[in-house]
């Protein structure tokens, strides 16, 4: 988001345009951007020194954008059913007012936030997870079943592994059972 341009730098930027330096030159020795150089001028310009006073009436968002209708048919259903997503409330918005323009699953998720409807996230508690201490503690047995071999052949195997050391005790191929 750009920063607001202080009003002596607006006046410098009308005395150096005035002066006859280009927009586009006072621009860069200032390190603005041309377009909020040229807004600037264009105020000044049409509506004398009342056009450099900084309007923050009109900076940021006032309320949703698009139908109001669609806005409160959305924060209604997310209100009845806090643990649905935009994205369903968003289908369910579509099915019911097809005509209407819906806006995208992040705008609805901005205003669930906004009117502090969003759930958070579950957290699952922390889990203790023990590792082996020593050789031959704990052994871990994998199953990979329905590969095929490099000649096309099809097979399985087990796998028993010492997680400690991370050795390879025993592996046994066969081919597939069909259940």
């Amino acid at each position: 988001m750009t920063s607001v341009i202080p009003v002596p730098l607006r006046r410098e930027i009308v005395r150096r345009h005035e002066a006859g330096e280009t927009l586009s030159g006072i621009a860069q020795q200032l390190k603005l951007s041309v377009w909020g150089v040229r807004k600037i001028w264009r105020q000044y310009r049409d509506k004398g020194e009342a056009g450099l006073a900084i309007r923050y009436q009109y900076s940021g968002r006032s309320g949703p954008r698009g139908e109001r209708l669609i806005y409160r048919a959305a924060v209604w259903l997310k209100r009845r059913h806090p643990r649905w997503g935009a994205g369903l409330i968003r289908v369910l918005l579509a099915e019911r007012y097809p005509q209407a323009v819906i806006p995208h699953q992040r705008t609805l998720q901005r205003w669930f936030r906004q009117q502090r409807l969003s759930v958070p996230p579950m957290r699952h508690p922390p889990v203790e997870r023990h590792r082996a201490e020593r050789v031959h503690e704990v052994w871990q047995l994998d199953v990979t079943s329905h590969q095929r071999l490099a000649d096309g052949t099809p097979v399985s195997w087990l796998s028993l592994i010492d997680e400690h050391s991370g050795a390879v005790l025993e592996s046994r191929a066969f081919p597939p059972i069909r259940l």
